[in-house]
């Protein structure tokens, strides 16, 4: 079997790239609405602009926090799966091990842990052929456990 690697889906990256700028101007825009109605509004209302102002800027910053993830790289080889992280250290587990597979619906991803637990792996559903790297797990693993 030759390398495969897997990366973010580009669509996912352009997305969130474009994110950050409308998540700033909902929430500088929910600051101004909170400024403008500071007469004339209720509590209850400038609490609602408050909090929704601030899940916009508290997104935008998040988003902007993981954007070099996006730079991940998944590779499967004959030896082992290979996660290699943007700062240029990387996870690899071995299909010799015993492999657990962990499903996170709700986080929309699937887990890959192996060494008994001392290495994990994060598999994105957001990874382009998502579906493809997970036969291939399946079918490399010489010793697969489901969690």
């Amino acid at each position: 079997m030759e390398k495969r690697d897997f990366k973010v889906a580009r669509w996912f990256v352009w997305m969130n790239y474009a994110l950050i700028p409308l998540s700033l101007l909902l929430a500088v825009f929910m600051y101004w609405a909170l400024l403008v109605a500071w007469n004339t509004a209720t509590i209850e209302q400038m609490v609602l602009f408050a909090v929704v102002g601030s899940g916009f800027l508290v997104g935008a910053i998040y988003t902007i926090k993981i954007l070099p993830r996006f730079q991940d790289t998944i590779t499967v080889t004959d030896e082992a799966l290979i996660h290699r992280l943007a700062d240029g250290h990387s996870v690899a587990i071995s299909w010799d091990e015993e492999i657990v597979l962990r499903n996170r619906a709700f986080l929309g991803r699937l887990e890959v842990i192996g060494g008994y637990g001392e290495r994990m792996i994060k598999l994105e559903h957001q990874l382009d052929g998502y579906h493809d790297l997970v036969a291939l797990i399946q079918a490399r693993a010489g010793r697969l456990r489901r969690h």
